[in-house]
């Protein structure tokens, strides 16, 4: 039995080495934080961000697959998340 060790669970997840998921969980991750630490309800945090409410729910449930690395790029600024890598 072989076994294969990898640096992520991201790198052992995905076929494509282009496709980065890594980096698309680690803004969501950033800007779930930041939507936690806002007052109000998800349709107002939406609001004041500037996205649709469907977007704000995919990002509180986690789902990246969602969401190319651009538009979490996109909603990161509008919700005043900075990134460093």
């Amino acid at each position: 039995m072989s076994t294969s060790k990898f640096e992520s669970v991201w790198d052992a997840l995905i076929d494509d080495p282009d496709e980065d998921l890594k980096k698309r969980s680690d803004y969501l991750i950033l800007i779930q934080a930041r939507l936690h630490g806002m007052s109000g309800s998800e349709e107002r945090k939406a609001e004041l961000i500037g996205i649709s409410l469907a977007n704000i729910s995919d990002i509180m449930k986690g789902h990246v697959q969602s969401f190319s690395l651009n538009e979490l790029q996109s909603v990161a600024r509008k919700a005043g998340v900075t990134f460093r890598p």
